[in-house]
């Protein structure tokens, strides 16, 4: 029976892991992962503070200045999905 790929969800948190999300493409790229790039909301006790979110376009805009253009894929939108539709 085929299996799915592994779905790695990754909350970016500005000056904490935002210098890491090429690295984090790259290890998908060597592993077969798929990384899901999640934008740090506020939740009950997870100390949210604006300076520290960063919006998925500033992240695409910072992997697009990294990869280029042409080598970024946006995983499918499937029926269970909650990724973003522009």
């Amino acid at each position: 029976m085929p299996r799915g790929r592994v779905k790695v969800n990754t909350v970016v948190i500005r000056g904490f892991n935002d210098g890491e999300l090429a690295a984090l493409v790259e290890l998908g790229r060597e592993r077969a992962l798929d990384i899901r790039f999640i934008e740090f909301m506020p939740f009950a006790g997870n100390r949210f503070k604006m300076h520290k979110f960063m919006g998925y376009r500033e992240m695409l805009a910072k992997l697009t200045e990294y990869f280029g253009q042409n080598q970024i894929v946006r995983l499918g939108e499937g029926p269970n999905e909650t990724s973003k539709v522009d």
